[in-house]
């Protein structure tokens, strides 16, 4: 008796896994391209159940290349390309370390503040000003949002190591003399304000003002 019943609760758990697997798609709405004969647009919902995922297909139209399925691709190139703002971009960046060691080399396409600061990261081959169009040739291409789904992250395998931005040393180097020998105080002193908007101006702070100038 004890055997049929564990028998029949296996298979239950097995029928039901199955089902579970299964996303649900819902056709919401549906419009014939005149320019691009016999095809369509069709907007989709698509609901899995916890745990469960699309297959990748989301295409960038600069890359001509296909989608990373996150496998690793030794001798190929990767391009990691932006589709969000600044700070995701500056947060994400860290995964390029983990593409780095799957791939021989990896370019990332960004916005045109963060090109010059991600071509001095070690792990980044080049980066690219996503503004500027063109078409960016490589092997494979992946969303930079995208990147922890790939690596199936979960909290304790965010990448964790700081500081994973670094600085030209050219730069360090120039505004280091520029800030020669001024105060940084905690709670009000000396301080300096790097404003594109505002350049050549002075800003006052606890009776002190420091001239800045454009980064």
């Amino acid at each position: 008796m004890t055997i049929k019943l564990v028998a029949l609760v296996l298979l239950c758990l097995m029928t039901g896994t199955a089902v579970a697997q299964e996303p649900k798609v819902t056709s919401l709405m549906s419009k014939d391209l005149p320019e691009n004969p016999g095809r369509e647009a069709l907007m989709i919902t698509v609901e899995h159940a916890p745990g469960g995922s699309s297959a990748i297909h989301r295409h960038n139209p600069f890359a001509a290349a296909k989608p990373w399925d996150g496998e690793p691709a030794p001798g190929k190139h990767l391009l990691i390309w932006s589709e969000q703002g600044l700070g995701d971009s500056l947060q994400f960046i860290r995964y390029a370390e983990l593409c780095k060691k799957l791939f021989a080399k990896v370019s990332v396409l960004t916005e045109s503040p963060l090109v010059r600061l991600f071509r001095a990261l070690p792990f980044v081959d080049d980066a690219f000003d996503r503004t500027r169009g063109g078409n960016f040739h490589a092997d494979e291409h992946v969303a930079m949002m995208s990147l922890p789904h790939r690596f199936d992250t979960v909290l304790e395998t965010v990448p964790a190591a700081v500081p994973y931005l670094r600085v030209d040393p050219e730069i360090q180097a120039k505004w280091t003399a520029k800030f020669a020998g001024v105060a940084f105080a905690e709670g009000g002193g000396e301080a300096g304000v790097c404003d594109g908007d505002r350049a050549g101006a002075s800003v006052t702070r606890s009776h002190h003002a420091v001239k800045h100038e454009r980064c």
